[in-house]
């Protein structure tokens, strides 16, 4: 007959078979693979039979996943709920002992947080680069990748820049309404209602009837009849436009304390 390879697991003999039928090389190889194969199908049957536990509901606070356990008596879907519980129903003990161990381990900890700044947080240092402002040729260091512009007036859009020249008064007007509402009086009003203003005074100051500049876009002062400073409000109803003298001289005093020094010169 001719020579077969043995079939056993961890044997390669070759060898001459007696009969059609003989696979293995001895009785010894049979036996061996027998038996391992057996305690494998066995432990097959006991896997597959094995009583499994009913799903069950998490048992930590934050948790409401619903698991199959492994074992009868497991209680968390996973180590993090269970890490979390026992933290839960142990905190202020934890606690304690983590501040302890800071205590004890002060030095050492500052030390590690210095070294790990210094690795990840070292300032990073840019090359010199010129403004992109069109009309600033300035060099300057950037603190960043970003950093295009010298300085905020350079960075600032000229958009802004054309639209403050071309509305003064609404940009004043709003100015007047950030102030009063840092200082906390509230009240504000519009650039229509100092158009509206300026025509009911006729162009003249509420103070000294002197002529104002004969367009509201010209230099006039808004002026609040009721200081900020006293509480007054940024309400249209609280402002007058005066001249800058009339302006300068009133201070802080109220509208009607201010006509009667005019009236007693």
């Amino acid at each position: 007959m001719n020579k077969r390879i043995c079939y056993a697991d961890d044997c390669d003999v070759v060898f001459v078979p007696t009969n059609r039928n003989q696979i293995y090389c001895s009785a010894k190889c049979g036996n061996r693979q027998h038996f391992r194969s057996k305690g494998k199908f066995a432990w097959y049957v006991r896997t597959k039979n094995r009583r499994r536990a009913p799903p069950k509901k998490c048992e930590a606070i934050d948790c409401e996943n619903v698991f199959n356990p492994t074992k009868h008596n497991q209680k968390y879907c996973s180590k993090k709920c269970s890490s979390h519980q026992y933290y839960q129903d142990n905190k202020e003990q934890m606690t304690e002992q983590n501040r302890q161990r800071q205590l004890e381990k002060k030095e050492q900890i500052a030390k590690r947080k210095r070294e790990y700044h210094l690795k990840h947080y070292q300032p990073k240092k840019f090359e010199p680069k010129v403004c992109a402002a069109k009309d600033c040729e300035n060099v300057f260091i950037p603190t960043s990748s970003r950093h295009k512009y010298c300085s905020y007036e350079c960075g600032r859009p000229a958009a802004s820049r054309k639209y403050q020249k071309e509305h003064p008064e609404e940009y004043r007007a709003y100015w007047h309404n950030r102030r009063a509402n840092i200082v906390g009086n509230g009240g504000s009003h519009t650039a229509e209602e100092l158009h509206d203003l300026w025509h009911k005074q006729n162009g003249f100051c509420y103070y000294c009837g002197g002529l104002l500049y004969k367009t509201l876009n010209s230099v006039y002062h808004i002026e609040h009849k009721i200081p900020i400073s006293k509480g007054g409000s940024n309400d249209i109803s609280n402002i007058a436009l005066s001249c800058a003298e009339c302006n300068f001289r009133k201070h802080d005093k109220t509208d009607e304390e201010f006509l009667e020094v005019l009236n007693n010169r």
